[in-house]
């Protein structure tokens, strides 16, 4: 009796004890998200601590650059040859409007068409891209594909994943709001339409008519001033740092190519489809 006691004891100890830490560890984590979310604050650490050499991240290499810009310039044509409507979005979006094309070291692309479109999209768009020589593969049943380049079109380095792009299935689950899986935000309608053309590198994509209030609700005010590295899509380590550092360059990822052109091939071989 006197041990099961004692056990008990030790039980309750090492619960509470559990319970604190996780509590302690939910506090440090708010507490550094509002800390690097002050402008002012990781200004400061950037001109008095190593702060900034130490979050600053490094552009992706050309090469793997050069393949984001293709797999968008691909997407674009597909899509548009099957008269589907998308607009790029998260990372790729802000890429657009802050940088003039890729984020140099945003290591993948995102776009998003209306789930009305999801059965012209799988009966059309994937055979093309198959067609293409991209891999294609279901992250979702109802949210949408990963798009991936061929490994026969890029050598890869050590630990790298081959580039890929998502294309998210928008949803309306609330009237006027335009939800994707996996994700809390929204976009409005009124802000996505009508959908209007950005530079992107030496491309032209598609994107929201008022881009800001999308890009204030996923990013915070100072998107334009301030910026994160975060999750990994080009290793497989998959990291997932979120560092908040101040903006200086705002130059987009380069070289813009050389880009291969299958505009032509895409509208003969779209007109041939059932």
């Amino acid at each position: 009796m006197q041990k099961r006691k004692i056990w008990k004891i030790l039980g309750k100890i090492f619960l509470w004890l559990f319970l604190l830490g996780a509590i302690s560890l939910g506090v440090f984590k708010k507490l550094r998200h509002l800390v690097l979310s002050n402008i002012t604050l990781v200004r400061f650490l950037s001109t008095y601590t190593p702060y900034a050499s130490y979050v600053t991240p490094k552009p992706l290499r050309p090469e793997y650059g050069v393949a984001l810009y293709q797999l968008m310039k691909d997407i674009h044509d597909v899509l548009e040859v099957c008269h589907i409507p998308y607009w790029i979005e998260a990372g790729t979006l802000l890429g657009a409007v802050r940088h003039g094309g890729i984020i140099p070291w945003d290591d993948d692309i995102d776009t998003q068409i209306h789930e009305k479109d999801c059965s012209v999209f799988v009966k059309k768009a994937i055979p093309l891209f198959k067609a293409l020589g991209y891999g294609v593969s279901y992250f979702s049943k109802h949210g949408g594909v990963r798009v991936w380049m061929s490994p026969k079109k890029i050598t890869l380095l050590q630990d790298e994943v081959l580039p890929g792009a998502d294309i998210f299935y928008a949803k309306e689950k609330k009237p006027g709001e335009l939800f994707i899986w996996g994700c809390k935000k929204s976009l409005k309608l009124a802000a996505l339409l009508p959908l209007k053309r950005y530079a992107f590198g030496a491309l032209w994509v598609w994107g929201p008519a008022n881009p800001i209030p999308y890009l204030e609700e996923l990013y915070g005010k100072n998107w334009n001033t301030m910026a994160k590295r975060g999750n990994d899509h080009s290793t497989i380590h998959k990291r997932s740092q979120h560092e908040t550092f101040i903006l200086e360059d705002f130059s987009p990822l380069r070289p813009f190519g050389p880009l291969e052109d299958h505009r032509i091939w895409l509208e003969k071989k779209s007109r041939t489809q059932p």
